[in-house]
C-alpha cells in the first residue's frame, strides 16, 4: 500500500482505487449536492413600497393605471367596462377623488354599486406600507 495520495493495485490488478477504500483521487473535487434531497423552491425577493403621490404618479397608462381616491389607492389597469367610456384614463397617475365624486365634473356622485365595484381594485390606503410580488 502506499501514502493516502497514490493509487494501490486492487484486486484486479489495476491501479485504481479500491471500492471500500477512503482513499481521495482529487482533494479538489467539488462537493456534489445530494440529488435524493428535495430542493427547495427560489423564491424571489419582494419589494416594499409605500403608497404615496409619488408611487401613484408612476402607474400613469391605461394598462397600468392606478389613482387615488378619498385617500384609498386603486389600481384600475384591468378595469374595463366603464359606463364613460375611457373618461378615467386621464386621472390615471393622479389624485382622482374630485372626479370620481363629481362623475367627472358633472356635479352627481358615482352610485353605490360604482363603490361596490372600486373596491375590487383597493391596493391600500395612502401611507400604507405594502410587497409587491
Amino acid at each position: 500500500m502506499g501514502d493516502t495520495n497514490s493509487l494501490d493495485t486492487n484486486s484486479s490488478g489495476n491501479n485504481l482505487p479500491d471500492n471500500n477504500s477512503n482513499t481521495l483521487l482529487d482533494n479538489n473535487t467539488p462537493n456534489l449536492p445530494d440529488t435524493n434531497q428535495p430542493s427547495l423552491p427560489v423564491t424571489p425577493p419582494k419589494t416594499t413600497i409605500t403608497l404615496n403621490a409619488t408611487e401613484v404618479a408612476k402607474h400613469n397608462t391605461r394598462g397600468n393605471c392606478w389613482m387615488i381616491i378619498n385617500n384609498k389607492v386603486y389600481d384600475l389597469s384591468d378595469y374595463v367596462g366603464h359606463p364613460g367610456g375611457n373618461t378615467y384614463i386621464p386621472y390615471c397617475g393622479k389624485e382622482a377623488t374630485v372626479g370620481y365624486n363629481t362623475e367627472g365634473g358633472k356635479g352627481s356622485s358615482h352610485s353605490s354599486y360604482a363603490d361596490l365595484l372600486l373596491s375590487n381594485y383597493l391596493v391600500g390606503a395612502l401611507g400604507q406600507e405594502i410587497i409587491l410580488n
